[in-house]
């Protein structure tokens, strides 16, 4: 069996394992942020955030989108974070991606919110 050296000297099974982490490393910190309230589309209310992990959903056309969303324990809610979405790979969910990462710990460390889509 021939493998390839990567960077590290790691072997091609760590390939694997990268690129299935790849999507999930490759967070879209986007520039716009959430300040007290998450907006949606049109619809109902704007939901207050507060510390910790809380389940939110948006409905795009007719299908209902859920995720979690962290929120760091000593975020002032006057303050501006920025948001760093976590996508999930083929057979995992939101939830596995938080025991994957290690985002929300980051989150709390250095003041931004995670949110943890759940595809379909």
């Amino acid at each position: 069996m021939i493998r390839r050296k990567l960077r590290g000297g790691q072997d091609g099974s760590r390939r694997s394992w990268l690129w299935t982490l790849l999507p999930t490393v490759a967070l879209l910190v986007l520039g716009g942020c959430l300040g007290q309230v998450i907006h949606s589309a049109p619809g109902p209310a704007p939901t207050t955030v507060t510390p910790g992990d809380e389940w939110h959903a948006v409905t795009v056309g007719t299908t209902r989108r859920e995720f979690l969303l962290h929120v760091p324990p000593h975020w002032p809610p006057t303050q501006t974070l920025p948001l760093v979405i976590v996508l999930h790979g083929t057979h995992g969910d939101a939830d596995d991606m938080v025991d994957r990462t290690g985002m929300s710990d980051a989150a709390d460390k250095r003041n931004f919110l995670v949110a943890y889509p759940n595809g379909t």
